[in-house]
């Protein structure tokens, strides 16, 4: 996993932990600081599978890593943060790339 992912996914942890432990103040729900973090994430990664469409063995790869990124969440019992990720890639696709998101079954 590149650098990146890793700090991008421990400040995620981190955040997460913490507000866990602050008392909830009941206001309006809205996408949390580590949500808009894997959802900026998952962005940047549908994009650049996008920009692989050229190659099927560069797509392949990408496509690997974005499956063991939400698996690392996974293992981490990070359920919903992989739920987020994984459904922010599809609406990219989705919306970006239909090409890409018709081939992927999306």
């Amino acid at each position: 996993m590149t650098d990146r992912f890793t700090a991008a996914l421990l400040t995620v942890i981190m955040t997460i932990s913490v507000s866990c432990s602050q008392p909830s103040d009941n206001t309006t729900p809205n996408i949390s600081i580590p949500d808009k973090n894997i959802v900026s994430i998952a962005e940047a990664d549908a994009t650049e599978a996008i920009y692989a469409l050229d190659s099927d063995v560069k797509l392949e790869g990408i496509l690997l890593k974005l499956r063991a990124k939400e698996q690392y969440l996974r293992n981490h019992g990070l359920n919903a943060t992989a739920d987020l990720y994984i459904e922010t890639i599809e609406h990219t696709l989705a919306s970006q790339s239909p090409q890409l998101a018709s081939r992927l079954g999306i």
